[in-house]
């Protein structure tokens, strides 16, 4: 099978991750437009590839690969030290955190058994 081209993966990767372009490009010390270029077939370096995968926390070997089940993981972590008491805190919290992907999010708040809307 072959893969994608590279400028598909990286958005891939930033939608997986639920960052915007320009949250990408704050974490990698680019712009959101010079994201915005990339990701729509703009050439660009191995170089530059691998400096957003690392921003990611992708590994680069040719291919993106992204593993969302770590942060899945950290976040169902966190989730388990959460007293009940908080639950309503857990909620606001997540509201806070931009970064989380949508389904890390969805993952955290069926764990709590949280309203988002609280």
């Amino acid at each position: 099978m072959t893969p994608k081209p590279i400028h598909v993966q990286i958005r891939e990767a930033r939608e997986a991750k639920g960052w915007s372009q320009n949250e990408l490009g704050r974490q990698s010390g680019m712009t959101g437009k010079a994201i915005w270029r990339i990701e729509t077939g703009a050439n660009t370096t191995i170089q530059t590839v691998e400096k957003l995968a690392a921003a990611m926390g992708a590994r680069f070997d040719g291919v993106i690969h992204y593993d969302a089940s770590q942060e899945k993981n950290e976040l169902l972590e966190a989730a388990r030290m959460l007293p009940p008491e908080l639950a309503g805190l857990g909620a606001r919290i997540l509201k806070s955190l931009p970064r989380v992907s949508p389904s890390a999010r969805g993952i955290l708040l069926s764990w709590l058994a949280l309203d988002e809307t609280e």
